[in-house]
This record gives C-alpha cells, sequence and structure tokens, in this order.
C-alpha cells in the first residue's frame, strides 16, 4: 500500500472520530433543536471529507504521478493552479471554515 494511501486513511479515520463524537454527544444532550444541529455536524463532516479527498488526490498527482515533470514537481504545481481539483478543494475549505467560524461567532454571543 502506497504511503499516500496510509495518510489518506490516518486523517480520514480522526475525521471520522471527531465527526462520531460530535453526534454522541449530541445525542445525549437532547437539545431542542437537535435535528438543525445533527444536519450542521453533518454537513461539516460531507464537506470536510470532500475537502481531504480532493487534496490528497491533488497531492497525489503532482508529488507522485507527475514527479518527473519536466522541471520539478513544483513547476506542475505552479502551473496547474487553476486546476479545477484544485479550485473546488479550496473552495470547500473556505465554505468549511466559515461554517465553523459562524458556529463560534454564534455560540459566543449566545454565552454572553
Amino acid at each position: 500500500m502506497p504511503i499516500n494511501h496510509s495518510v489518506f486513511h490516518l486523517l480520514l479515520g480522526i475525521h471520522i472520530s471527531v465527526y462520531l463524537a460530535c453526534l454522541y454527544y449530541l445525542l445525549k444532550s437532547r437539545t431542542k433543536r437537535l435535528k438543525v444541529w445533527l444536519i450542521f455536524v453533518f454537513l461539516l463532516f460531507a464537506l470536510g471529507t470532500v475537502n481531504i479527498c480532493f487534496n490528497i488526490h491533488f497531492g497525489q498527482m503532482v508529488w507522485i504521478n507527475n514527479r518527473n515533470y519536466p522541471g520539478s514537481p513544483y513547476t506542475y504545481l505552479v502551473q496547474q493552479e487553476g486546476n479545477m481539483l484544485l479550485t473546488a478543494g479550496d473552495a470547500e475549505s473556505i465554505l468549511v471554515s466559515l461554517l465553523a467560524n459562524g458556529l463560534l461567532v454564534r455560540s459566543d454571543h449566545y454565552y454572553l
């Protein structure tokens, strides 16, 4: 098994563990807006998983599949900056960050 698969499985395992811990504590708390929180946590999990998959795949394309690219893998990386896969991964990352930061701002105002 290539090293990139091992790293991918490690990252995805951590991601799934955090998701399951969130689900456990949400279901244990039985809040009034449980459905909203479950949807929010699932949305973060799904977008985070897509982000991990896009970034692992693009990293494999740059550093493994095109390691003998004329110039270097870095040259391939610079030339592929506008690649749809890289752009989609960055968009997923921004969306997840906005959702998570929005949750922090909401909880800060909620408890004050």
